[in-house]
């Protein structure tokens, strides 16, 4: 397997991305926890506690299938394109 400029590039895009859009989810449900308890200033005369919370929890929710959609969609990516590069290398041999 060659490992070119172009490999390293995008694996380090597909790193990065990764990373950035966990993070943000992890951010996200931080933000959460911390005013699940309150409903904010702003929004105090119209919102209950109770739904400020059944719409923390559906947030949550939300964000965990998010992690595994994350997860999962990269592995796919990865493995089509390793079988496209076998291919590749393959139809090369024969040539």
């Amino acid at each position: 397997m060659e490992f070119n400029f172009f490999t390293f590039i995008f694996l380090f895009a597909i790193l990065t991305s990764v990373v950035a859009l966990l993070w943000l989810n992890f951010r996200q449900d931080k933000a959460i926890k911390v005013s699940f308890n309150e409903v904010p200033e702003d929004f105090k005369e119209t919102i209950t506690l109770e739904d400020h919370q059944k719409a923390g929890r559906y947030t949550q929710a939300k964000l965990l299938v998010n992690h595994f959609e994350i997860i999962f969609s990269t592995i796919v990516l990865l493995i089509y394109n390793c079988v496209a590069y076998m291919d590749t290398w393959r139809c090369n041999e024969l040539a």
